[in-house]
């Protein structure tokens, strides 16, 4: 399967979750984020791309996905601010202000930008559950597809746990899929529950056409929550890793690997190449075959996620033994390997 990012450039504190009785109504849902939800443009020598974020706090900065503001040279943001006339109503006035990228975190498809703009024009959207969300809420797609600002598409929670693609082509683990509409545009933008507090961020929809089919993918909270903290505190997020390619495990029963993950892809000026790692330059019967990861250090890897689960707990510079089923070979063998950044 192919996951299209919905956005023309490409194809947390917790809390308890209330009874249904305390929902806010879709028109309430709106009012109370809109203001949140801002428009993001960006150029670059090839063009202009559209799409959303949301105002994470009242400093001024915004989250996106990464792939909205990617080889951007210049980064516009356009702000809602609510006016109110005498009855109580009130209209969204938008006001473009320039920002500039305060880091990025492609490996969760997030990135933050501050916005020059007057202290009191961001309202930071309230922030929903870490936990607890279930498949059958209601929940609100709200951003800007096909340039069409501040539009909300409604839907529910319709399945958890699911995987998709990075920039990096490393997955994104625990993703929120939903019936909402995301199209291209609603990149960045904001998933919100019944009550109307963020618990995802908008970035890919699974479609043949371009345009939502249903089937959207949405980056949960505590990942953009890690990604944002750690932005804001050292302008980048830094992981280790072997700076390599694996097959993802959702392949791996076609590719009757069994336990283990395969090594795809290493270039041959890396670290993990100089360090005996190669990838799969063969097929069997169709299917790629090549060195197999067993352990980190003591870490039996069954599948992706439990070798990137292992590289969690080590740091840029430490080294470890890589236990490895050599293609062609019986034989296991253990390489040393200094983990770099990623």
């Amino acid at each position: 399967m192919r996951c299209t990012a919905a956005c023309p450039i490409l194809i947390l504190a917790s809390v308890a979750f209330g009874n249904e009785d305390t929902y806010l109504t879709a028109v309430d849902v709106f009012e109370k984020v809109a203001p949140s939800v801002v428009f993001v443009t960006s150029s670059n020598r090839h063009g202009r791309a559209t799409g959303s974020g949301y105002v994470w706090d009242e400093t001024g900065h915004v989250v996106t996905n990464y792939h909205v503001i990617e080889g951007a040279t210049k980064v516009t943001v356009t702000v809602a601010t609510p006016v109110y006339d005498a009855n109580g109503d009130h209209t969204l006035k938008r006001d473009e202000y320039e920002s500039e990228v305060v880091g990025t975190d492609s490996a969760n498809d997030c990135a933050v930008l501050r916005v020059h703009g007057p202290s009191n024009t961001f309202l930071p959207i309230e922030k929903g559950r870490f936990h607890g969300i279930k498949i059958g809420e209601p929940v609100y797609a709200v951003g800007n597809p096909f340039g069409l600002d501040h539009s909300m598409s409604a839907g529910i929670v319709s399945g958890l746990k699911r995987e998709m693609k990075s920039r990096l082509n490393r997955p994104i683990f625990d993703v929120i899929q939903t019936d909402a509409h995301i199209n291209p545009g609603n990149s960045g933008g904001a998933l919100v529950d019944g009550h109307g507090k963020i618990i995802g961020m908008t970035t890919a929809t699974l479609s043949t056409t371009n345009s939502s089919a249903g089937v959207g993918f949405v980056v949960p909270l505590p990942k953009i929550t890690r990604s944002v903290q750690s932005i804001l505190v050292s302008g980048a997020v830094t992981r280790a890793g072997l700076g390599i390619e694996v097959m993802p495990s959702v392949l791996s029963p076609d590719s009757n690997i069994g336990t283990g993950v395969l090594v795809l892809q290493v270039d041959e000026d890396s670290t993990a190449y100089k360090a005996g790692l190669r990838g799969s330059n063969d097929l069997k019967d169709g299917v790629p075959v090549g060195d197999i990861i067993l352990r980190i250090d003591d870490i039996v890897i069954h599948r992706d996620v439990d070798l990137y689960d292992a590289l969690k707990e080590y740091d840029v510079g430490d080294t470890v033994k890589i236990t490895v089923k050599k293609y062609g070979s019986s034989e296991f063998v253990v390489l040393e390997y200094t983990l770099v950044s990623i």
